[in-house]
């Protein structure tokens, strides 16, 4: 359990120099520097994306998040002319991709800067094809369930890649330009959903990832569709007071497949130095939400998938024993049927499991990640991948050695 100094949000600071903050992407993604830390030499090198599949061995296992960003900020007018922007955060009572396929209509919850609007408001876009509304449906704290709707012929995924504009982090304190459309992409993005990217994927290029096929080195995919809660700085004095952003997780079930696989293979033969690669923060919090989701499950004699299932934001804090291993907490969910008995294809689910100090991994040793901003839950989450005082030293290193920082920024590939 993490103490009551590691609790304080404001132990997790550093100065940021506004220069360090990276603003564009480089010109070749794998060109980006890598700061590799080794846990067992407490040791640091500095490479670059490129080398990857020099770094890695053959039969370790990588994890992308496959979520695609969708150009959720659309800008509107209220009926006296005044602008307002609305960000598009989660569509209500569907899943995205049928959202984004939906024609005419779709109800979303969103954020907007006008503090003004009220229930029954309606703002409008004029647009090549037609006027655009949203009608303001509920207010909920900062933001609105609102209801888009638009001229036939185009499906919402369609008429956002027309009038919408990349969500680019608030700190990167610019606008979009056309090069940020593909740049604050992944190559292999194909789900669409998020309204921020998988940062740390940025970097892998299409070369890299072929070079990585072909040593040997294994690739699954998951998609966690990921939300402005990534972004947001903790407002509390302690962690233990933050509430952690939900967002939605969909696993299939060949990357299930290819986790058991992994974990098998690496206890028949433990001193290969095969490991288990978690691109991005978002990657690891989906592959240790899989536990957590196993666990509650399996205590609570579950056999069929439920319809909703989540992990809460600090089931691990109350846990005493684990009852079930890791593995077999993987060959728990593959077991699970579907309601009429068939084997589902995926699980989707929902997590805001928060990792902070003191937390046990049961699946990721090694994290590739970029460098995160003061105060975020994300950097909360690198101490207690590597502990306080390593993570202490990776940051002060990448400072001192012209590291670029946040989204755009340089990476980091750390070993536990």
């Amino acid at each position: 359990m993490a103490s009551r100094l590691e609790e304080s949000v404001h132990h997790y600071t550093y100065n940021l120099p506004d220069e360090r903050i990276a603003r564009y992407p480089l010109e070749e993604r794998d060109s980006a520097k890598m700061l590799v830390w080794k846990a067992a030499s407490e040791t640091i090198e500095n490479r670059h994306v490129r080398d990857l599949d020099a770094i890695l061995d053959r039969d370790s296992l990588i994890i992308l998040n496959n979520s695609k960003v969708i150009p959720a900020r659309l800008h509107f007018r209220k009926v006296s002319g005044s602008p307002v922007e609305l960000f598009l955060l989660e569509p209500l009572a569907t899943t995205h991709q049928q959202a984004l396929e939906s024609r005419e209509r779709s109800r979303w919850f969103c954020l907007f800067g006008a503090k003004r609007l009220r229930e029954g408001s309606l703002i409008e876009c004029n647009s090549e094809f037609g006027i655009v509304q949203a009608l303001i449906l509920e207010r909920r704290d900062q933001g609105a369930v609102v209801e888009l709707s638009w001229p036939p012929g185009l499906s919402l995924a369609e008429l956002l890649e027309r009038i919408g504009n990349t969500p680019l982090p608030p700190y990167l304190n610019r606008p979009d330009e056309q090069n940020d459309k593909e740049r604050y992409q992944t190559v292999f993005a194909r789900n669409e959903g998020s309204v921020a990217a998988p940062t740390a994927a940025l970097h892998l290029s299409s070369g890299v990832l072929n070079r990585l096929e072909n040593k040997g080195i294994r690739r699954s995919e998951l998609t966690l569709h990921v939300g402005l809660g990534t972004f947001q700085p903790m407002k509390s004095d302690h962690i233990s007071d933050h509430s952690m952003h939900e967002e939605i997780i969909e696993i299939s079930r060949t990357c299930l497949e290819d986790i058991a696989a992994f974990l098998t293979h690496k206890a028949e033969t433990p001193d290969a130095g095969h490991r288990f690669v978690c691109v991005g923060t978002t990657s690891l919090r989906s592959i240790e939400s899989l536990f957590w989701l196993a666990l509650s499950l399996y205590n609570s004699g579950a056999t069929v998938w439920p319809e909703t299932a989540r992990v809460e934001q600090w089931c691990w804090r109350n846990s005493v024993d684990d009852v079930i291993s890791p593995l077999n907490a993987i060959q728990y969910l593959l077991n699970l049927r579907s309601s009429d008995g068939s084997i589902p294809d995926s699980m989707r689910f929902r997590s805001s499991l928060m990792i902070s100090p003191g937390y046990d991994f049961r699946y990721c040793d090694t994290l590739m990640t970029n460098f995160h901003q003061p105060q975020s839950t994300l950097l909360v989450l690198v101490s207690a991948f590597c502990g306080d005082e390593a993570r202490r030293k990776i940051y002060e290193h990448a400072l001192k050695n012209d590291y670029r920082f946040l989204s755009y920024g340089d990476s980091s590939l750390l070993f536990r």
